[in-house]
């Protein structure tokens, strides 16, 4: 990956139009809106990925993944997820 892919939840957000959900009683598009740019907090990124919360755990452990804990909330950087992405193109 080249130093000049800086990526952003705005400029992907068009990229995730597979991930959509429905809610009670109405559709609605699951943006990807971080409270925190640049940070998913662990709901978002099961919801980007599919993972389930074990998954991301292995990740972060292994260092593939990089993650910041306050309290019990557990938030993952997203260009760490975009770059693992990238290393596992085939």
């Amino acid at each position: 990956m080249s130093a000049s892919n800086n990526y952003t939840c705005k400029n992907i957000t068009n990229h995730l139009n597979p991930f959509r959900m429905k809610t009670t009683n109405e559709t609605k598009s699951h943006e990807l809106d971080p409270k925190i740019p640049g940070w998913l907090s662990e709901a978002e990124m099961q919801d980007l990925t599919g993972f389930k919360t074990t998954k991301l755990w292995q990740l972060r452990v292994q260092g593939r993944l990089k993650s910041s804990k306050i309290g019990k909330k557990t938030f993952y950087n997203l260009n760490s997820w975009l770059r693992m992405l990238e290393e596992n193109e085939e």
